[in-house]
């Protein structure tokens, strides 16, 4: 990253904050995607009543069962400087 932004990123007080696109619950359909599902969170539908289903949620939504997905790095090392709560 150009040390210029990054400088005023921070200026800024910049953060990125945990998302359900960050999460390793979120089932990673592509890096741009903004819905996909839940892998932690099911439901039954009302109309559907087979099976659960994994919940649809929207990528940059959260809940309080939010884990870090350690096995993706979705905005560049460079940005994890940024990691906010």
């Amino acid at each position: 990253m150009d040390a210029n932004k990054l400088q005023k990123l921070k200026n800024i007080g910049y953060k990125l904050r945990p998302v359900c696109a960050t999460c390793r619950f979120f089932r990673i359909v592509t890096m741009d995607s903004k819905f996909s599902t839940c892998k932690k969170h099911v439901y039954v539908h009302q109309k559907h009543k087979e099976k659960a289903r994994e919940l649809s949620v929207h990528s940059y939504g959260w809940c309080s069962d939010w884990e870090e997905n350690k096995e993706i790095d979705p905005f560049g090392t460079s940005w994890h400087v940024f990691k906010g709560e």
